[in-house]
């Protein structure tokens, strides 16, 4: 899960540059997939995969374009557009370089683990990822930006 910190500057260069579309713009932050997984779970013929990194890929030879997984996304991220499935994050850490403020952090990289819908839900309080962020480096941790 890659997310977006308090101090974004809107500039959208991570959104621009998602091969997979997968943000939406919530309150004027980019806002993307948190890869939950909840959309390959639905899947009915497991057209949505999980990769090694932990991202999840959509084999666009075998979705029937049922509308599951836009339907269950949590976050209202993907959605279908001219005839595929976007908005489902593959982790290719694209976002996170462009960014100028390094507001964009890897998550897995602060817990070393993919994390439960609710975790994820308690991280999503405002403030929540820099309060983590400043904990780790005080112990001597990298932030992974």
């Amino acid at each position: 899960m890659i997310v977006t910190t308090a101090n974004c500057t809107k500039c959208y260069e991570c959104v621009k540059v998602c091969p997979t579309k997968a943000f939406k713009i919530v309150r004027d932050l980019p806002f993307s997939c948190t890869t939950c997984g909840i959309c390959a779970e639905v899947c009915p013929v497991k057209a949505i995969y999980r990769t090694r990194s932990g991202g999840l890929v959509v084999d666009r030879s075998r979705c029937r374009m049922c509308g599951l997984c836009v339907k269950h996304c949590p976050f209202g991220v993907a959605r279908e557009e001219d005839g595929r499935i976007y908005g489902i994050c593959v982790r290719c850490m694209k976002c996170i370089p462009v960014c100028p403020v390094g507001a964009r952090v890897d998550v897995y990289s602060l817990f070393g683990r993919r994390l439960s819908y609710e975790e994820i839900m308690e991280l999503s309080k405002p403030g929540r990822i820099e309060e983590l962020i400043r904990a780790k480096e005080a112990v001597g941790g990298s932030s992974g930006s």
